[in-house]
């Protein structure tokens, strides 16, 4: 066999190269720069305290208790602190590249071993650690690219049990990742929540998850996710879940807390420059890959359709929008990526979906359209989303006119 197909003796190797590739990344010059950023400075505050011999139970910053922030990425700084024997910069940052690099090396994993895509899995992990934003998030003391790989391996692990996979052991890493979902970013286990939900109803999951199992993960996810908040209740009663949940979750989705006023649009252009070179060939996958979506419940379209959807609409109705709300989106869009450059780099996939000739020609103008905008010197996230926009009307006008279900011409 050739191609994807051919026996590969280290099937670890491309792990280790996107491990390696990942790291180079995320770690060259992380502590060349303070912290520029707010968020940044109270969570190092958080971290440094901690490890000095502070509460690890209630953040401080300046003398004052903050009740609003799970507290595993601190607990995480802080150990590497303890570890390193002082505090700095990177100590403050190290978990968030960490963290990439593993969702990174998870998704490529997942790809390769549940989809069959083999060594072309690995794109999405490359493809993830090359999409700017994501990359600067994960070389920075905030919490989301933390929160995106908890997210993404709930996410992966319940859609596979789902599926009546894995059995007890994928209900337990299920609920795992949930609970630490919710020990790091509170209200942003709702997100891989709402992508299971909607997942399992559309495969009737009901009718092969056994009862045990899910009790399962529910226990483990309520165990870890509220061991912190009921310490906390413990210690200070109805004040901290005025802080944890009225101030921090139910202000931010009904009031503009921390932005000024933004439109429900706000998070496409942003994506679309935060994607970089990644955005017009994305834009492509979603107009003509939907298809596959609809019809194939176990394809990484569907799977990667629901999460985005989901993600970009429910940050969208909220009323407090800001930009890295929404980082735990881009691991779906480099799985859609990976399936979608896995229809030309897999020759004995189903002929059923293979890329129409007229795709194939869009494919390399989005290619080229994609290396303009990330070598654009100062991209702006209008004229991003619309050189993307043009490729997506360029896709589903390519595949407007093709059979359901029937192969190419």
């Amino acid at each position: 066999m050739t191609g994807a197909g051919r026996a590969f003796r280290w099937p670890w190797l491309p792990a280790l190269a996107v491990a390696a590739v990942g790291l180079g990344l995320t770690l060259h010059g992380l502590g060349a720069h303070p912290l520029v950023d707010f968020d940044e400075a109270v969570h190092a505050g958080f971290i440094r305290r901690m490890a000095r011999g502070g509460s690890w139970l209630v953040p401080v910053f300046d003398g004052s208790m903050r009740l609003r922030k799970p507290p595993l990425y601190f607990w995480l700084g802080a150990l590497v602190v303890l570890a390193s024997g002082h505090a700095s910069v990177i100590a403050d940052r190290l978990p968030s590249a960490l963290a990439g690099v593993a969702l990174a090396v998870l998704l490529g994993e997942v790809a390769r071993r549940r989809w069959g895509l083999g060594r072309v899995g690995w794109i999405a992990g490359v493809a993830l650690l090359t999409m700017p934003y994501f990359l600067l998030l994960s070389r920075s003391a905030m919490l989301d690219a933390l929160s995106s790989a908890l997210v993404a391996a709930a996410v992966l692990a319940g859609s596979w049990w789902l599926r009546g996979r894995g059995g007890t052991g994928m209900a337990a890493l299920t609920g795992l990742a949930l609970g630490l979902t919710g020990l790091e970013r509170s209200a942003m286990v709702l997100l891989p929540l709402a992508i299971l939900a909607v997942d399992g109803l559309w495969l009737r999951a009901w009718r092969r998850v056994r009862l045990r199992d899910a009790g399962l993960a529910a226990a483990l996810a309520l165990v870890v996710g509220l061991a912190w908040p009921l310490a906390m209740t413990v210690q200070f009663g109805g004040f901290f879940w005025h802080q944890y949940l009225i101030r921090n979750v139910v202000a931010r989705v009904a009031t503009h807390v921390e932005s000024h006023p933004r439109p429900a649009y706000y998070y496409f252009p942003l994506l679309a420059a935060g994607l970089g070179a990644w955005a017009p060939p994305l834009a492509l996958a979603l107009t003509t890959s939907w298809r596959r979506a609809w019809r194939e419940p176990d394809s990484i379209e569907r799977l990667a359709a629901i999460w985005i959807a989901l993600g970009v609409g429910l940050f969208s109705v909220a009323g407090t929008k800001l930009p890295w709300y929404v980082a735990p989106v881009y691991p779906g869009c480099a799985l859609l990526l990976v399936a979608f450059v896995g229809r030309w780099l897999r020759p004995g996939g189903d002929p059923r979906w293979a890329p129409a000739p007229r795709e194939t020609v869009l494919l390399v103008g989005a290619a080229v359209s994609g290396v303009a905008v990330g070598a654009w010197p100062d991209p702006r996230p209008v004229g991003a989303l619309g050189v993307a926009g043009l490729v997506g009307l360029a896709g589903l006008w390519a595949s407007r006119s093709r059979p359901a279900g029937a192969a190419p011409a």
